[in-house]
């Protein structure tokens, strides 16, 4: 049990912007983001400074539909990810 406990925290603190796929849809059609998708931001907020330097990630984290979508997020949140 404690090797199942490992290895899923392993997992939450890999950066795979795939996981991010529920929060297309508001990013790009400025839809209220699904809480899977707020939940998966605060897995891989790690990850976000690599993303927005990716040149293919980073138009999408910097998109007006982005800033949209962080914006229906708490501010507490949000602060560290301001671009």
């Amino acid at each position: 049990m404690a090797l199942f406990v490992g290895v899923a925290q392993i997992k939450a603190a890999t950066c795979d912007p795939g996981q991010l796929v529920s929060c297309l849809d508001p990013i790009v059609n400025g839809t209220p983001p699904p809480s899977k998708c707020c939940s998966k931001l605060k897995e891989q907020k790690s990850c976000l400074c690599r993303y927005i330097k990716d040149p293919n990630l980073g138009r999408y984290v910097k998109s007006p539909g982005a800033k949209k979508a962080k914006s229906m997020f708490s501010e507490k949140f949000i602060r560290p990810l301001v671009v």
